[in-house]
């Protein structure tokens, strides 16, 4: 792989190849945008393309991908490029893997600074520049922030820096301000179906466009989907209790609202690939739930976005493809102006838990709500 087939991005690109064949390589880089758009796999094949010992592909400046130095940054065994992230310092919560993929406690220490710091003194041992890429550099401890400005405001020659994160109000503005912003976009739609068609060929052409319109934009994301069918499976549970079936009474809407939060934690652990026995989900369920919850109700919100185009007759391809029919049955029922009351419901939600409101007493007003403009009676609110 090289830079040259990470999907989408063009722009982005274009600022790394232009900058590395007139020679004028800034310092440090940051890498900003929606996650699953490729941030990171952009960095580490320019680290390639910098490492690479024939960087001609093609006839294009690229790494070559088959020497040595390609190689060992594919695994990550190259001595002049560092990939630094997030990790846990404890297993407090369990497994420590278990830990830093529900986002507990990881983060970027003042020690992984210091190394990184260290290390940039030394002259490159193989290559011409020593490359550090920080990923999800939002999670940087203050001190962690603050020793890596030092370094950013007195910059070693031949070192490069790539921050990639998808919050960067979450960096100091003096981090930012001396870096290099490169901006990364969500994937057009035919983009991502080029990317699944060829990654994933078994994978039926409604599949595909289903897939590639439930990322988003964002090819990881569409690799995910592709990868996990476990999350159709969750995502048609998901419909059937906020959108389809609404819940008319107090008694129902616990139970839903229960149900929900549960595939919630499902919905993580599945996406995450996390190996965590069903014995052993109780530990784990309120922090799964509350990071899986967020993104089920996005599902939803999707579909009443769907409601909406069908409503108003918009020239735009439904996002669920493959429920067009039960789309327009509600679009007929209930029309746009709802379909947009709907949305707002679940935007509120959502913004509630993701402040750490208590997901039930959010979850049952969410259901009141929806069973009210889906035309279901809302006894006993």
């Amino acid at each position: 792989m090289a830079i040259a087939d990470v999907v989408g991005n063009e722009m982005a690109k274009e600022i790394l190849l232009r900058a590395y064949e007139r020679g004028k390589l800034s310092h440090a880089y940051l890498f900003t945008g929606p996650e699953g758009v490729g941030k990171f796999l952009l960095a580490k094949e320019f680290a390639k393309l910098l490492a690479c010992e024939s960087p001609i592909r093609e006839g294009r400046i690229d790494s070559c991908g088959v020497c040595r130095s390609c190689r060992m940054v594919e695994a990550r065994t190259h001595p002049d490029v560092r990939f630094i992230e997030p990790r846990r310092a404890t297993a407090a919560f369990g497994a420590e893997s278990v830990g830093e993929e529900i986002g507990e406690g990881a983060t970027i220490s003042i020690g992984q600074v210091r190394e990184l710091r260290g290390d940039a003194g030394l002259r490159p041992y193989m290559a011409k520049w020593k490359v550090y890429i920080i990923r999800d550099a939002d999670r940087m401890t203050p001190e962690a922030g603050n020793s890596l400005l030092k370094t950013l405001e007195e910059p070693n020659p031949g070192v490069v820096i790539i921050l990639t994160t998808a919050n960067p109000s979450g960096l100091l503005p003096t981090i930012v301000s001396r870096c290099q912003e490169v901006l990364f976009r969500s994937v057009p739609v035919g983009e991502v179906e080029s990317l699944l068609m060829e990654r994933h060929p078994s994978l039926r052409p409604s599949q595909v466009a289903l897939v590639a319109l439930l990322s988003g934009g964002r090819p990881g994301e569409a690799i995910k989907w592709a990868e996990t069918p476990e999350l159709f499976e969750l995502r048609e549970r998901a419909l059937t209790l906020l959108c389809r079936e609404p819940a008319s009474n107090l008694a129902e809407r616990l139970k839903v609202a229960e149900e929900l939060i549960d595939i919630g934690a499902q919905w993580w652990r599945t996406k995450r690939g996390l190996d965590i026995p069903q014995s052993q989900m109780w530990k784990f369920r309120e922090r799964l739930s509350r990071l899986g919850l967020p993104e089920v109700l996005d599902l939803g919100a999707l579909w009443f976005r769907d409601v909406i185009v069908v409503s108003t007759g918009a020239r735009v391809r439904l996002a669920n493809v493959d429920l067009e029919g039960e789309v327009r049955e509600v679009a007929a029922r209930i029309g746009a102006e709802k379909g947009e009351e709907a949305i707002r419901a679940i935007s509120e939600a959502k913004a509630n838990i993701m402040r750490n409101a208590n997901m039930m007493l959010e979850m049952v007003h969410l259901l009141h709500r929806l069973s009210r403009i889906l035309g279901g009676r809302g006894e006993g609110s």
